[in-house]
């Protein structure tokens, strides 16, 4: 068994030994500063990018505050039973004679309806004319009439058009 005493372990070390040390990479920094300095800039120039670049932020700090934070247990909204809805209650009755009101203080013309939802024009009547009640409808929470004039036409109209007789 031959032992080899020729082992020179320091011919590797030399060049870490060496007592000169490396020149500061400063050029490196002043470049990498200078980058990150445009950057900045380009991005608060660019208003979409800008925006864009807040809602990220918005986003992760939002998501880092809900990790933070434990969740406040918030109390179930109390639902209440919906109240019943009372229909307006009509102001005039079968066989009531009525007139037709002054509207905002003039004179005023109406035609009377051939259907409740006043689809087809009927006679015309007039304020002060006399009507006689014969039916009501509730149509879309407000009453409508079927009067009759004294000549014996009839129709359809809306009760705020009319008034009782004295």
């Amino acid at each position: 068994m031959a032992i080899e005493h020729d082992l020179d372990f320091d011919d590797d070390l030399d060049e870490f030994d060496d007592p000169r040390r490396k020149p500061p990479r400063r050029w490196l920094k002043f470049t990498l500063i200078i980058l990150l300095a445009v950057g900045i800039w380009y991005v608060m120039t660019e208003p979409e990018l800008r925006s864009s670049v807040m809602q990220m932020v918005a986003t992760v700090r939002g998501a880092f505050d809900s990790l933070a934070e434990d969740p406040v247990p918030q109390p179930e909204p109390k639902v209440q039973p919906p109240s019943p809805k009372i229909p307006p209650v009509p102001a005039f009755h079968e066989g009531q004679q009525v007139t037709v009101a002054l509207r905002e203080g003039r004179q005023s013309r109406f035609q009377l309806r051939n259907a409740a939802e006043g689809e087809q024009v009927g006679p015309l009547v007039k304020t002060g004319d006399t009507l006689t009640v014969l039916d009501g409808s509730l149509i879309k929470k407000r009453w409508v009439y079927f009067v009759q004039t004294r000549s014996g036409d009839s129709g359809w109209i809306k009760g705020t058009h009319l008034q009782s007789m004295p």
